[in-house]
């Protein structure tokens, strides 16, 4: 099939296809007239690569263990595979954690502006944030 096929099969635009094959995530042959002739296959690949680009992946990370699944159910158990999936839902985790650590920070900054008010200084803030600090 050419790429404007794959494309329409897997929602994947035309340019992240050539980026894939680029990157040896997809193989494609070439007919005389130069253009990309993919396998039937190629449509499950694809959907397995954007479902792991999905979940935090690099096209790199990919790469190195799509080994893993080829020449069979995309969810062959791999313990390389595994893991570096892992991996990966441990920086995820890590990630959150950093999140919501942020997300307390500003949240605690939007009730110092409540409880200091409009006319707030920086100076109001560095005082309460070395109260604070003090105290806790």
């Amino acid at each position: 099939m050419r790429i404007g096929e794959l494309s329409q099969l897997t929602g994947a635009s035309q340019r992240s296809l050539r980026l894939y094959e680029a990157r040896g995530l997809i193989h494609a042959e070439r007919s005389a007239n130069g253009y990309r002739a993919f396998p039937p296959q190629a449509v499950e690949r694809v959907r397995f690569i954007q479902d792991l680009l999905g979940c935090g992946f690099s096209t790199r990370e990919i790469r190195a263990f799509l080994p893993c699944f080829e020449g069979g159910a995309s969810d062959a158990p791999c313990a390389a595979g595994r893991k570096r999936f892992l991996r990966k839902l441990s920086q995820i985790e890590t990630l959150l954690s950093e999140l919501e650590q942020r997300r307390q920070a500003l949240l605690s900054r939007v009730e110092r502006m409540d409880t200091v008010g409009a006319g707030a200084t920086l100076q109001d803030f560095a005082e309460q944030d070395r109260s604070e600090s003090l105290a806790g």
